[in-house]
């Protein structure tokens, strides 16, 4: 749910991530975090359009989890860091053209792709 001026909004808050990802040294020991908080603003300026106090206590709630796992993803594969920029782009563009579908596909897979990086990693360590 959003006015007529949510979505340029929306656009905004992709825009200023990606440029942040753009102009970041991947090398940097705080490239993930910096990225991982940016997500999280993205996410923070939703809760507004949506106006969903259960979901958005929910997704606070989850945060912690999210950011460590997030973290360990981006944190040691480097090369996902553009990959985070592309997901938001396409969560922007399905959200402003109304597909709910497209939103859900791209979460599942996003998510599903950092579990996989995850296992694999903690796979990794104990081999």
């Amino acid at each position: 749910r959003w006015s007529g001026q949510a979505p340029p909004g929306v656009r905004v808050q992709i825009q200023d991530m990606q440029a942040m990802v753009r102009s970041l040294d991947f090398q940097s020991p705080d490239a993930a975090a910096q990225v991982i908080e940016a997500g999280f603003g993205v996410m923070r300026y939703a809760y507004g359009l949506v106006e969903n106090p259960f979901l958005e206590e929910t997704l606070e709630n989850f945060r912690p989890a999210i950011s460590r796992t997030y973290y360990v993803a981006l944190d040691r594969l480097r090369s996902e860091i553009p990959r985070t920029s592309t997901f938001f782009q396409t969560l922007a563009d399905a959200a402003t053209s109304g597909d709910a579908a497209q939103v859900v596909s791209a979460i599942r897979a996003f998510g599903e792709r950092q579990r996989q990086q995850v296992l694999s990693l903690l796979q990794q360590e104990t081999a």
